[in-house]
């Protein structure tokens, strides 16, 4: 008999920072995950631990990521963010303010404090969606 988990054991398709909103990885073999963009659905955040002591990295491409499970989870923010804003993720997987911008946006998160950037803030997942703009 199988069983389940809310975060699964993954594979980093990249380096993963802590406390990063993550996407699938574009590998070839497309079994991981790496830090997530602006214009690709968000997947989970990684949790707060490092591969090593001397470490600043979560994952490296090929070893084993941890996503945080709930739907309060605690992000890095990119930016200054209010609170109750719409974040979305940067090129790094930080969370930035929801952004009007033409294209396609992928959002999920409402942030539960305000921050400045590089604060570990607590946000709130909600029904994902994406803005066309």
């Amino acid at each position: 008999m199988g069983s389940f988990s809310d975060t699964p054991a993954l594979i980093a398709g990249g380096t993963i920072a802590p406390y990063r909103f993550v996407k699938a990885s574009t590998a070839a073999d497309d079994t991981g995950l790496q830090a997530a963009e602006i214009t690709t659905p968000i997947l989970g955040v990684s949790d707060g631990s490092t591969n090593g002591p001397l470490s600043g990295d979560h994952a490296v491409a090929g070893q084993p990521i941890t996503l945080q499970g709930g739907d309060v989870v605690l992000v890095e923010a990119g930016g200054n963010i209010t609170r109750g804003a719409m974040v979305q993720s940067d090129a790094d997987g930080k969370a930035v303010t929801a952004t009007t911008t033409a294209g396609l946006n992928y959002q999920g998160y409402v942030a539960l404090q305000s921050a400045a950037s590089g604060t570990i803030i607590r946000v709130q997942r909600i029904a994902g969606f994406a803005r066309y703009t």
